[in-house]
């Protein structure tokens, strides 16, 4: 066969998915083209868990579904156990002694005749990896050795391409898709994750309500429905949803609504739709150099009124900052000086519905969803 590096731009594509320029999913289904690939999946941004187990999002072209099992995946164990970038190759696979007598491959593989697999974890950014894989079937050519120097070709420029995302941040056309309060992902007719941003994708990784599931987005009740939203006859209404966790008893707010055109993918114009998330122990208040800029608070009080707005409570915010009731007492009120309010719930409304408030920095997820996490409390 001839070299898929050759007949393939995979550098190209790695880099223009990771800028946001087409999709993680169209990649994933050009490398399931050139590898004639059972399965082929993509996960650029994947929690390093230590462990080996699919878990964060994923792209996946999925020719047949995988049964279920509790335990350990020996192939991702493999793979987690190899020095990073590294490539786990198992060829006939049934004849392995170690995996083709398990009940792993039993229960997983086994029955849809997967023989062959190239498996490989690699350094993306600090507490993730990524993560590359192709299968084929028993009856069909273990892989060749210009088609293994071809992934590593692949993962080689992932790694690159991440490397470049992470360093440059997000290019300028997606911006206001980063920097909304809102959990967006756009997702295709078959509830695949074309483009997410990073609200969207903690909230799927934290899999309490919804999560991945091979390919596709899932809630407790099954697939998401996009399919039903898109057949309907003209312009559709944006479809509310409620989403229950398990772990909180606040359920996830989801809408479904129609692709702004400046966000829609051009390989996925047959059908995709935006859905937005909101999380209620999600509220964004301005920075602390905002509200000193606008209202004249001091860095002691901009500390607190932020503290208070995420709290709800004077001594929830006194308690998490370790100051004294006194002394929030005294912030409060030259907040209300300041701001012109009367009361904390009037307080809280104003700092709310600022616009700092409205456009949300990516990189402040992390640090700002953990010090405001309730279950903190």
């Amino acid at each position: 066969m001839s070299d898929p590096r050759i007949t393939y731009d995979f550098a190209g594509m790695a880099y223009d998915a990771a800028m946001g320029k087409q999709s993680w999913q169209s990649m994933a289904e050009q490398v399931a083209a050139a590898f004639d690939a059972v399965h082929a999946v993509i996960a650029p941004h994947m929690p390093d868990r230590g462990t080996g187990r699919i878990s964060g999002v994923c792209y996946v072209v999925s020719h047949a579904e995988c049964g279920t099992y509790e335990g350990q995946d020996l192939l991702m164990e493999r793979a987690w156990r190899l020095p990073r970038g590294e490539l786990s190759v198992v060829q006939n696979m049934r004849a392995d002694p170690f995996i083709g007598k398990s009940p792993f491959y039993k229960v997983t593989l086994d029955a849809i005749d997967i023989g062959h697999a190239v498996h490989v974890i690699f350094t993306t950014r600090r507490a993730e990896v990524g993560f590359f894989c192709v299968t084929r079937y028993s009856h069909q050519p273990a892989f060749a050795t210009e088609e293994l120097a071809a992934m590593r070709h692949i993962v080689d420029h992932l790694t690159r391409a991440l490397e470049i995302e992470d360093r440059l941040a997000r290019p300028a056309e997606p911006q206001i898709f980063e920097s909304l309060p809102y959990g967006l992902a756009l997702l295709d007719r078959h509830s695949r994750v074309l483009r997410m941003n990073a609200l969207a994708q903690s909230l799927i990784a934290a899999e309490d309500g919804l999560h991945m599931q091979l390919d596709s987005l899932h809630t407790a009740n099954g697939r998401l429905d996009v399919e039903s939203f898109l057949s309907r006859a003209g312009p559709s209404e944006p479809q509310a949803m409620r989403i229950e966790r398990y772990f909180s008893d606040k359920p996830l707010s989801a809408m479904m609504t129609t692709v702004p055109s400046e966000w829609r993918d051009p390989t996925h114009e047959d059908g995709a739709v935006l859905f937005v998330l909101t999380d209620p122990d999600w509220v964004i208040c301005p920075p602390e150099t905002t509200l000193t800029q606008l209202f004249r608070l001091t860095n002691g009080e901009a500390r607190f009124v932020r503290m208070l707005v995420h709290r709800r409570s004077l001594q929830k915010a006194s308690a998490s900052l370790a100051i004294s009731p006194e002394t929030a007492r005294r912030h409060l009120k030259s907040a209300f000086e300041k701001t012109g309010t009367h009361s904390q719930s009037e307080l809280i409304q104003l700092l709310v519905r600022q616009p700092a408030a409205r456009m949300f920095n990516s990189h402040l997820v992390a640090a700002d969803l953990q010090r405001f996490k309730p279950a903190a409390e």
